[in-house]
């Protein structure tokens, strides 16, 4: 496997290459296009090992989480290769990858939970319990410290007056 930044070297330097050759000859990108179209195997792995650290670049510098990157990464393949018969060459192949990895990743983004958290506390300022609230509503309480009564009924507010407030 060639390092990243050979990659990234490749890649910056493709789609301006493929436009500068004759339409007669196909440039080596419009070689891959049709190998892969084809269901050559073994052009899918070099694919793979070529686009794989830039994919894993943009989907990171996009979501920020090397975890979630590495996923997408892996998406993005799964999607190209259940639609590179769709690839018509309008751009080049490197437009066409980027674009679907940037949309993979908007997808993910869409898709990542939001939570509200509340916390209360003691007169002393420590935190006794949480209160989590998903996107779709689903709460989880967890508690820090044993609580005395008084406690228990100001969360037991605290909780009321937040979900009287979304409902």
């Amino acid at each position: 496997m060639s390092s990243a930044c050979e990659m990234a070297g490749v890649l910056e330097d493709e789609p301006t290459a493929s436009l500068n050759r004759s339409s007669e000859t196909p440039s080596p990108e419009q070689e891959l296009v049709r190998q892969l179209q084809a269901g050559n195997g073994g052009a899918y792995s070099g694919f793979v090992e070529r686009y794989a650290a830039a994919i894993f670049r943009v989907a990171h510098g996009i979501l920020g989480n090397r975890c979630e990157a590495e996923e997408i990464t892996q998406q993005v393949f799964v999607k190209i290769f259940l639609s590179i018969a769709s690839f018509g060459g309008r751009s080049s192949l490197y437009s066409w990858v980027y674009r679907i990895t940037v949309n993979e990743c908007y997808s993910a983004l869409r898709k990542r939970r939001f939570t509200i958290s509340l916390d209360a506390e003691n007169d002393d300022g420590k935190r006794l319990a949480s209160l989590v609230v998903d996107r779709k509503g689903r709460a989880t309480l967890s508690f820090d410290q044993p609580m005395g009564d008084a406690q228990r009924r100001k969360l037991t507010k605290m909780i009321d007056t937040f979900v009287g407030s979304k409902a």
